[in-house]
C-alpha cells in the first residue's frame, strides 16, 4: 500500500475507479514497515509498478504492485 492504509480480504482493487481484481489477504508487514497485501487482478495491470488503488470503507487507496517476497532478502555469508 502506498497510502497508509490496511487492504483486507475482499476489498475491490481498482484502475480509474473501474474493480480489476480483490485482495486475497492482507495486513501490517513489520519486516518491511508497511501495510501489504496480496490481491488477484487482471493480467494487463499486474507488471511490477503498476500503481491501482484499493477501496477502502468506500474511498479508493493508493497502491503499487512490487515483487515477492516483501522482505529484503538477507545475503548469507560463507
Amino acid at each position: 500500500m502506498t497510502d497508509k492504509a490496511v487492504a483486507r480480504h475482499g476489498y475491490r482493487v481498482l484502475k480509474d475507479g473501474r474493480p480489476v481484481g480483490v485482495v486475497t489477504s492482507g495486513s501490517y508487514g513489520p519486516s518491511v514497515d508497511r501495510y501489504v497485501a496480496m490481491a488477484y487482478a487482471e493480467t494487463a495491470l499486474a507488471a511490477v509498478d503498476t500503481t491501482l488503488d484499493v477501496e477502502i470503507r468506500g474511498q479508493a487507496k493508493a497502491a503499487r504492485i512490487v515483487r515477492t517476497p516483501f522482505y529484503p532478502s538477507k545475503v548469507k555469508k560463507g
